[in-house]
């Protein structure tokens, strides 16, 4: 019992946890490079859909123009 005990020690002082392999990997220059363009795509796609949105309205505004000069 006492050698399991010392074995389970030793593997665990030698392998690193999941969460110190969690944190080494957000340290990387790598990581925060995808983390950035993650951001910078989330950026795009906002400014996409904000344009798609005010084209909606333009259009929307001409269609009650052109309502209101068929009334």
């Amino acid at each position: 019992m006492k050698q399991d005990k010392t074995e389970t020690e030793k593997r665990s002082s030698t392998s690193p946890s999941f969460l110190s392999l969690v944190l080494s990997s957000l340290s990387t220059s790598s990581s925060i490079e995808s983390l950035k363009l993650f951001h910078y795509n989330i950026l795009e796609a906002t400014v996409y859909l904000l344009d798609y949105i005010n084209y909606i309205l333009i259009a929307l505004k001409h269609l009650s123009t052109i309502n209101d000069s068929i009334s």
